[in-house]
């Protein structure tokens, strides 16, 4: 399960992004929370916005990027 992902220097992405799935404390929706068995809390639904241009296809390009680089080993052999 990816946790969390962060990115820089990637196409219009210069500044270090970070797209974190932990919940934050907050008891609205407990219920919904996914915990593992460490006791870390995650988000089931997260989403990206922002402006037109504001780069949002770009950190999808990064995480399609980061999953081709990892399961390419797998699909080789």
């Amino acid at each position: 399960m990816l946790c969390q992902f962060t990115v820089k220097n990637y196409k219009s992405i210069r500044d270090e992004i970070t797209f974190d799935m932990q919940a934050a404390a907050i008891s609205e929706h407990e219920d919904e929370i996914i915990k593992d068995i460490d006791g870390e809390l995650f988000l089931p639904v997260s989403a990206i916005y922002g402006p037109n241009g504001g780069g949002k296809s770009n950190v999808l390009e990064a995480l399609h990027t980061l999953n081709s680089k990892v399961l390419r080993p797998l699909c080789a052999t």
